[in-house]
């Protein structure tokens, strides 16, 4: 890729994730710059309207965001013709210059959403101290069963039996349908904490096709387990139209 007069390309590094402070560092020649997101002021769609601006050819745009500190704006500039500058700024207080250069703009836009789009698929990411982890998740990982089989385990089951599992049965196995009797079901396992309701199964569930039963067992079991992380997942960062852009090159 030809980058455009002076400019510099940017580079990201990825740090940790940690209880919904995501971090990464930004370079810009021999400049660097380390910030974070953060799940409590999701700034995922923003983030990707701001790359999605600057992809269609928009002169300037900016997008802020609450890192649980001072805030950031990140700005996109086109200058001149053959010029694009980007900045970080503090933007609220003195307007203090955290990082300036030139850049391309596809080059830019590249970093930041193949970046994340990859570490996203990365062994690295420890997406669940980032985003909210499904219940089905939880389950997988004391069982060893995925999504597909746990639905096919809780199949069986009519709606109040479901219900009594949710209400009584607190632990990773499934009993025999003689076995669910009111409250006198085992605990859920101690190291796990609390949940909120998993079943919202309507009224006539029991009648509903297979088909139609599959998939409400299985929006049951694609919600949150908790609610300590609520970040957007970043596989929402993908944009056709940022492809497009990206692939004309």
């Amino acid at each position: 890729m030809t980058l455009n007069r002076e400019s510099l390309p940017l580079v990201i590094d990825f740090g940790p994730v940690r209880w919904g402070l995501f971090y990464f560092t930004l370079k810009l020649g021999h400049q660097t710059f380390e910030t974070n997101f953060s799940d409590v002021f999701d700034p995922t769609y923003r983030f990707k309207h701001w790359l999605e601006a600057i992809a269609i050819g928009v002169e300037q745009c900016s997008f802020t965001f609450d890192p649980e500190g001072n805030e950031i704006r990140f700005t996109f500039d086109q200058v001149t013709y053959d010029r694009a500058e980007y900045r970080v700024t503090h933007p609220w207080s003195d307007g203090e210059l955290l990082l300036n250069g030139n850049v391309d703009r596809r080059q830019l836009v590249g970093a930041f959403y193949n970046g994340f789009l990859t570490y996203d698929a990365s062994p690295e990411f420890d997406r669940y101290q980032w985003e909210a982890e499904p219940t089905w998740h939880v389950l997988s990982v004391k069982t060893g069963i995925d999504l597909e089989g746990l639905i096919n385990k809780l199949l069986p089951y009519d709606r109040s039996e479901l219900l009594s599992l949710d209400t009584s049965l607190k632990r990773c196995d499934f009993p025999a349908k003689s076995d669910i009797v009111g409250d006198q079901l085992e605990a859920w396992p101690s190291e796990l904490p609390d949940r909120p309701a998993l079943w919202s199964l309507a009224d006539d569930f029991d009648v509903l096709s297979t088909d139609r039963k599959r998939e409400a067992l299985r929006k049951a079991l694609e919600k949150p387990y908790c609610c300590e992380q609520r970040g957007t997942s970043l596989k929402e960062l993908r944009s056709p139209l940022i492809d497009d852009f990206l692939s004309r090159a």
